[in-house]
């Protein structure tokens, strides 16, 4: 993973005493701005000096949301974010916080402790069990070592329990995890590619190596460890390349589990590939062969998808017979024939205390 090393830092004033932002402020040591209003910053910033540029600030939206890749047409796995950082300083070409954002800079909240209060009021009304993720806006692990937000998320979640926490990175940044104790309510997880996919298109990530050290640390210190093949990524190479994926992965995990494996296709809307053709102008990806699927988005035709799937699906069955698989943003149809169960409960079945 490639270090974060803002030029730029803007500190709200109303999180200057927040345990957050000491953490980053001492880290850096170095001079930073006071900043009354924010509404301005980011907005005009290249997305390229933006990841240069880091913003403290208050998050004052909806702490718990259900994911938005939940779309008409689409099967759901039940996935809610807590939002508690935004951007990325990796650089995945395919990234859809590319155009997503409104704020160019690196976002952090500080004031994650009020957050919290409000989740923990916000489970207390919801029927049932969930999965709550911290990924979807920002990498959850990228700039830990910088804030501790983990520190305070995982002893919230290991007295919590109504809800697992997802902990979803490219990264092996995974030193604070170590000395905690998660109660086995935090599952860590990582987005996996062939390493020849990352090298290309996974700009200043960890490599696939270091993900899957990081990997066998977490689950040694007692962590739920999970992996999604997100996005899958079509090449010449694509079957040897993805085989020898998942037969380092289970040699990696011997016998620790896998809480489950997600599969999902790459998958672009028109904003995306337009941005992606100003940025990566050489980029293979933009010019691939998609059609236009029913939530909008850019995707392979569904014949390959679908051969996809069941191969890789195939490969992974028959290195554990028992494993926990979904797929990511895909119709009813593409689950039939892949034969995947159509119920996002199996996830969950390991944690006895539902």
């Amino acid at each position: 993973m490639k270090p974060f090393l803002p030029e730029k830092i803007y500190v709200d004033e109303r999180v200057l005493e927040k345990t957050v932002t000491h953490n980053v402020l001492t880290y850096f040591n170095r001079p930073y701005e006071i900043v009354r209003d924010t509404k301005e910053i980011g907005l005009s910033t290249s997305l390229e000096q933006g990841k240069k540029e880091l913003l403290i600030t208050q998050f004052q939206g909806k702490v718990f949301e259900h994911c938005p890749a939940g779309k008409p047409g689409m099967m759901c796995c039940n996935y809610f974010i807590f939002p508690f950082s935004q951007n990325c300083h990796m650089d995945c070409e395919y990234c859809f916080l590319q155009y997503y954002l409104n704020k160019q800079v690196m976002v952090v909240y500080a004031n994650i402790e009020e957050m919290l209060e409000e989740l923990k009021e916000v489970l207390k009304l919801k029927q049932g069990f969930c999965r709550v993720g911290t990924g979807e806006y920002a990498d959850s692990l990228a700039l830990d070592h910088i804030t501790g937000i983990s520190q305070i998320l995982v002893p919230f979640f290991a007295q919590n329990k109504k809800a697992v926490l997802e902990l979803k990175t490219k990264t092996h940044n995974i030193n604070n995890l170590l000395d905690m104790d998660s109660q086995s309510n935090t599952v860590v997880s990582w987005s996996m590619s062939p390493q020849e996919i990352t090298s290309i298109y996974e700009h200043g990530t960890s490599t696939l190596l270091e993900k899957l050290e990081a990997a066998v640390k977490c689950a040694k210190a007692g962590y739920k460890i999970a992996f999604h093949f997100d996005p899958i990524i079509y090449y010449s190479e694509w079957e040897q390349g993805y085989q020898k994926l998942i037969e380092n992965i289970y040699e990696a995990m011997g016998t620790f589990p896998i809480e489950w494996i997600s599969l999902g296709n790459l998958r672009l809307t028109h904003d995306l590939k337009t941005m992606m053709k100003i940025r990566f102008p050489d980029s293979e990806l933009v010019g691939e062969e998609m059609v236009r699927s029913t939530d909008g988005r850019f995707r392979y035709p569904k014949k390959l998808r679908i051969e996809m799937y069941q191969k890789i699906w195939n490969r992974i069955l028959e290195k554990r017979n028992d494993q926990k698989l979904y797929l990511c943003m895909e119709n009813p149809d593409v689950w039939d024939k892949v034969h995947v169960p159509k119920t996002s409960q199996l996830l969950f079945s390991s944690f006895s205390s539902f």
